[in-house]
């Protein structure tokens, strides 16, 4: 019903128990960024990656820390589900930290015991559980809310994960793929902005 009402109807509204409020993401939504930029010498680009499996996405969100610490979303890629083996993600993995220079974070759980004998440059991974998923997730909605972070409009799935998502994660059929992966690069640029202190496993 809230979809209708929203979408086809133009009611905005938040749903019940929704993390992120509508408002709140109409301003982290900048429509004058564009879809993807390049890399900035100089710059410091997180990248966080949320790896999938055989029915969830893969998903790489990087941003760029800005020197008054504003956080922007600067490239995203998604290699969809079922259609995508390690080794080519591996490969695109290892092709966006060669072009971008960027530190890398990555879930650690599951899929990342493959990744910690196989992936070939050096990243940090991040293990999920109940506590340090929690804690994530509301280190994001501190992060909106603080109006510090700014991602593209046309980052549509990542903006449609985040108006679905409420603190009990637990609706059927859902996955967080892109939440998740926007979630370690906020982390982890937070991280070195010296804000958080990052909850990580060092892979060499």
């Amino acid at each position: 019903l809230w979809f209708y009402e929203q979408e086809i109807l133009g009611q905005f509204k938040d749903t019940r128990g929704a993390t992120f409020r509508h408002d709140v993401l109409q301003r982290v939504f900048d429509p004058s960024l564009p879809h993807n930029q390049g890399h900035k010498d100089g710059a410091i680009e997180v990248d966080g990656g949320d790896l999938g499996s055989k029915l969830t996405d893969a998903v790489g969100t990087m941003l760029r820390v800005e020197p008054d610490g504003t956080l922007t979303g600067v490239d995203a890629l998604t290699l969809e589900r079922g259609g995508e083996h390690w080794p080519r993600i591996q490969k695109a993995i290892e092709d966006r930290k060669h072009a971008w220079g960027s530190r890398l974070i990555y879930d650690g759980t599951g899929l990342g015991g493959v990744v910690k004998g196989n992936l070939r440059v050096n990243g940090e991974a991040f293990i999920f559980t109940r506590p340090s998923r929690f804690e994530l997730i509301l280190e994001l909605q501190e992060t909106c809310e603080s109006g510090r972070l700014r991602l593209p409009r046309p980052w549509t799935r990542h903006y449609w994960e985040m108006r679905k998502h409420t603190l009990n994660e637990d609706s059927p059929g859902e996955t967080w793929d892109h939440i998740d992966s926007l979630m370690l690069a906020v982390h982890h640029a937070n991280a070195l902005r010296g804000r958080k202190a990052p909850n990580v496993a060092m892979v060499a």
